[in-house]
């Protein structure tokens, strides 16, 4: 039991508790440890929640239980902070954490404050710097913000009350179902859950006059146009209650580009909400085109003859064919009837020389053949 505000100060070692720790008064305790770990067996604040709780590490950071106090400030650690039973702070100042890597086993609440993650470990990206269980539930007053750090896994809810969700490092979601709100902006540079499905909301805009505090309506905005991989929101469902607008880049429901925007589940469509450049509501998309190319029927016609002599029929409009009866045309057919054809005998007066009537007759018999063959 703290009795008063207490500092332990450890330049070379460690510093450990095998037991609860609480404090009369709300005291406040500060415990450094230059070169070494801090550990806390029991739980910290359960009969009586101490004041402000300040902590820095040389290397560890481990609770072992539940933390209760009015603020928590983590000003560093050389290795991982393990947060493994609930962490329940009260007070406006909220959750402060500053170091490599962070764990946290269970629910995470800032009943007055916010939740402040930094990170000392640079950009990089490979294991993930901070790692909610998945029931882990995020509950903030004022807002969640992450600076720095490779990864961050995200619990299966996170709710803040009013104010920013913002975070620098690609995140990742457990598969199943989930949920991100609050009444502002939700600011990430990559969500990745396909066998997620994902309720965002970022509120309705400002209440009715009279309420106190008005909140404000907040946008989506979650990804770079920039190629990156990790810089996109990649879920299996999508849906979004409330936002005053978005801007997102990414895949919804394994569906990229246009296509995206009709996967959204929201009544909220077109202008000024966009994924991939494109307004979310449905989108007109033709999957298969057959074309058929149909002749067009010209107007049949016959070429006259001067025209077949002259060559010049033209071709357009000439269907279907009409040359073809003038090509190479015979001149003379001659039937075939059955037996001998038959032999024309010149009469006796046709060899005459004289006398007019037997030539006549000749050139008569000559025409009527001729009529004939013809």
């Amino acid at each position: 039991m703290l009795n008063g505000d207490q500092q332990l100060h450890s330049r070379s070692g460690a510093i450990h508790f095998a037991s609860t720790l609480d404090a009369a008064s709300r005291a406040n305790l500060s415990l450094s440890a230059d070169a070494g770990a801090i550990g806390i067996d029991g739980a910290v604040g359960a009969q009586a929640a101490l004041g402000a709780l300040t902590v820095h590490a040389g290397t560890t950071l481990d609770f072992g239980a539940s933390l209760k106090a009015y603020r928590l400030t983590q000003t560093g650690a050389g290795g991982l902070a393990h947060f493994r039973g609930t962490v329940f702070i009260e007070g406006l100042d909220g959750l402060s954490l500053t170091g490599q890597a962070f764990a946290f086993d269970q629910a995470v609440t800032a009943t007055t404050g916010a939740l402040q993650i930094v990170h000392t470990n640079g950009t990089g990206t490979g294991t993930s710097s901070t790692v909610f269980a998945r029931d882990a539930a995020v509950s903030a007053a004022t807002g969640f913000t992450q600076v720095g750090g490779g990864n961050v896994l995200l619990p299966a809810s996170i709710h803040v009350a009013q104010g920013p969700i913002t975070l620098a490092a690609p995140a990742t979601l457990y598969a199943g179902n989930a949920r991100i709100e609050t009444q502002g902006d939700i600011t990430m540079t990559g969500l990745a859950g396909p066998a997620t499905a994902l309720t965002l909301a970022s509120g309705h805009g400002p209440y009715p006059a009279g309420t106190t505090p008005l909140p404000v309506a907040g946008k989506l905005v979650i990804g770079h146009d920039d190629g990156h991989a990790d810089h996109q929101i990649n879920v299996a469902n999508l849906a979004v209650p409330d936002a005053s607008a978005a801007t997102l880049f990414g895949i919804i429901g394994g569906q990229g580009g246009a296509l995206a925007a009709s996967r959204i589940n929201s009544s909220l469509v077109n202008d000024p909400f966009y994924i991939n450049l494109t307004p979310w509501g449905p989108v007109e998309v033709i999957n298969l085109l057959v074309a058929t190319t149909v002749p067009s029927a010209g107007v049949p016609s016959t070429p006259g003859a001067a025209s077949l002599f002259t060559g010049t029929v033209p071709q357009g409009g000439v269907t279907p064919n009409a040359l073809a009866p003038y090509v190479a045309p015979p001149v003379l057919q001659v039937l075939q009837v059955q037996g001998p054809a038959p032999l024309l005998q010149p009469s006796p007066e046709a060899v005459e020389p004289t006398g007019q009537a037997p030539l006549q007759s000749s050139r008569l018999e000559r025409k009527h053949l001729d009529e004939t063959l013809l």
